[in-house]
């Protein structure tokens, strides 16, 4: 008798039952559940023929629950896929994904998040499909009491309106000319890498931007990253929907603790409101009595930095608080001038301030920490933070991306450069940032004595 491999019999049942060696699921429908495994699936028609194909997702607390669609056909090489539906009602996080796979190799994604609560019809999402690929796998997702039902599904094609393959090699051209004129870090790359990066001729927009991506890795920054326009949008939704404000507490007499978190987005009025919830808390610490600020950046992850300088002009002043410092030598001062509807308080320049810092203190809450650097009557405290002094600069490109390229670092009053960890003056060890805040206080105490060395 012939002898048969194990390898081979593996490959004939994964032919018969529709598996394929990329470790997907099979073809066709599937389900699977995460955490907590409570789940609640359907799904019932073929989205590639008719209208008649739905699914309804329901997952309770702390369970992430999928239904996987599986498509293999070669129809739509080249072409841009979309996928729609006749009814959609989605309750909290929901959302869905298409992937290309060209066998382990994915090239082509896309993911679309849904608002709660309201119902649409729609196309939901598509993909630029480049001429070879294997399958293309569609995941309906709910999470942690969430409800997902969208009926009327349908599969289709459409010649791709993207300018295809030359709009893919401009927009990796167009990123890596930015990326040698103006990144911090370019010497560790140079055009060898550029060149060898280069996205094949018929490579997709999602292709050229996943090779643009590999290029800002290799950079090494740690900084440095692409936003695709769908992303854009989804970044934009999610800093409206969970901007934070500043909030503050008399910590002990005369000592106030202004928490200052993490600001994203750059819509005008949500930096208005923001910078004034750290006026409106300075207000009021002075109508309670405070005499010294301890501000707390041990949770702020960053964002925008000019909010968060605006409000805490008061303690830091307007003019020379730091600055940007690019790899030619050149810089660029930050001014603090005043914008109007902005909360008034009056000058605290002479006052002792505190910061708290932490590991979780990143980007543009480190330019906070390095704008108090080298003030008067100021001290820090806590852990060293997250190690991204330095500035991104923002290029939009071609096909909508926006290139947030790392051009600069921090420098403060003095003169001193960073573009890494902070370290604090005084390290205090503690789980959570009440330790380095008690520390804090101590100085400050030690200050409206007179007693305090900066």
């Amino acid at each position: 008798m012939r002898h048969v491999s194990t390898a081979l019999v593996f490959l004939i049942c994964c032919i018969v039952a529709g598996c394929n060696l990329a470790g997907l699921p099979p073809l066709g429908w599937s389900t699977r559940e995460e955490g907590t495994q409570d789940c609640r699936f359907d799904h019932q028609g073929d989205p590639l023929v008719g209208q008649n194909a739905s699914v309804l997702i329901e997952a309770k607390r702390g369970s992430t629950c999928r239904v996987i669609y599986v498509l293999k056909s070669q129809d739509y090489g080249s072409k841009t896929l979309k996928l729609s539906a006749r009814h959609l009602t989605a309750e909290g996080a929901s959302s869905v994904q298409l992937r290309a796979f060209d066998g382990k190799k994915t090239v082509g994604r896309a993911t679309r998040r849904f608002e709660g609560g309201a119902p649409s019809s729609e196309a939901l999402i598509q993909i630029e499909l480049p001429r070879s690929y294997d399958l293309v796998v569609v995941s309906f997702v709910a999470e942690n009491e969430a409800r997902l039902e969208v009926k009327g599904l349908t599969v289709e094609s459409a010649e791709s309106k993207s300018a295809g393959q030359a709009q893919a090699q401009a927009i990796y051209a167009e990123a890596a000319g930015l990326i040698k004129t103006h990144a911090l870090a370019y010497e560790a790359l140079g055009p060898e890498r550029i060149e060898a990066g280069r996205p094949a001729p018929d490579a997709t927009l999602w292709q050229a931007r996943s090779a643009i991506k590999t290029l800002l890795r290799d950079l090494g920054d740690g900084h440095s990253f692409l936003i695709s326009p769908g992303g854009l949008q989804e970044a934009e939704r999610i800093s409206k929907a969970e901007v934070e404000h500043a909030t503050w507490r008399m910590f002990r007499p005369g000592i106030a603790v202004i928490h200052v978190p993490m600001f994203r987005g750059t819509d005008d009025e949500l930096e208005r409101v923001f910078a004034n919830s750290i006026r409106e808390a300075l207000a009021k610490g002075l109508e309670a009595g405070a005499r010294a600020w301890i501000v707390d950046l041990s949770g702020n992850r960053g964002g925008n930095m000019w909010p968060m300088l605006y409000g805490l002009s008061p303690l830091l002043g307007t003019e020379g608080v730091g600055s940007f410092r690019y790899r030619d030598g050149s810089s660029s001062p930050w001014t603090l001038k005043s914008h109007e509807g902005i909360v008034e308080v009056r000058d605290l320049g002479n006052v002792p301030v505190a910061v708290v810092t932490s590991g979780r203190t990143a980007s543009s809450g480190e330019a906070v920490a390095v704008a108090f650097r080298g003030r008067p009557l100021t001290r820090t405290f806590g852990g060293a933070t997250s190690g991204y002094s330095t500035s991104n600069t923002t290029y939009k490109l071609a096909d909508g991306s926006r290139l947030y390229l790392t051009t600069a670092v921090f420098e403060d009053r003095n003169g001193n450069r960073y573009g890494g960890k902070l370290a604090p003056d005084q390290v205090v060890q503690g789980i959570g940032p009440e330790a380095s805040i008690g520390a804090a206080a101590e100085w400050l105490e030690a200050c409206l004595r007179n007693e305090c060395n900066e």
